[in-house]
């Protein structure tokens, strides 16, 4: 089986700055599934949310420069920032109904979390929505030693120390 990261050049998520890379999965030719990694980093958001203000415009969609307003959303921003920014997640994963259940959605994550690390100098977090079948996968991985917390949030090491 063959796994290949690729960048998709995006205009993702209604343009609101997210980068995505897209690992494949392949046996022989075909395509058999496929993890989506979505990326926000320190440098894109800070120009593209420099303040509370660019913020709400960008992903509340709320174009008020009230000073209540903006005090109101400061807590949502601090929040967004801490755990989004720098911690590229899990957006989506796929695989093929005919080869679930062989290996190949722990191998799409561990190549994820390898490409994480060796391009963009970060962990690959969990996404905090899963299916059973994602649940059920990070559980293993966990209990391999492929899963570590930080702050109550799970993310992977591609080698276990």
């Amino acid at each position: 089986m063959l796994i290949t990261p690729a960048l998709i050049i995006p205009k993702p998520y209604n343009d609101k700055g997210w980068l995505c890379y897209n690992i494949q999965a392949y046996i022989g030719q075909k395509s058999v599934g496929y993890l989506n990694i979505a990326y926000m980093s320190r440098k894109r958001f800070r120009v593209l949310c420099p303040t509370v203000i660019e913020y709400m415009k960008l992903h509340r969609g709320c174009y008020s420069d009230d000073e209540d307003v903006r005090t109101h959303h400061e807590e949502s921003y601090h929040k967004f920032r801490v755990y989004h920014v720098d911690k590229p997640e899990i957006d989506f994963i796929h695989v093929d109904k005919e080869h679930r259940s062989k290996g190949i959605g722990t191998k799409l994550y561990l190549a994820g979390a390898k490409f994480c690390k060796n391009n963009l100098g970060h962990n690959l977090h969990a996404s905090s929505l899963q299916s059973d079948e994602a649940k059920a996968v990070w559980k293993r991985m966990e209990s391999n030693g492929f899963v570590r917390r930080k702050n109550n949030r799970k993310y992977l090491v591609f080698a276990k120390k």
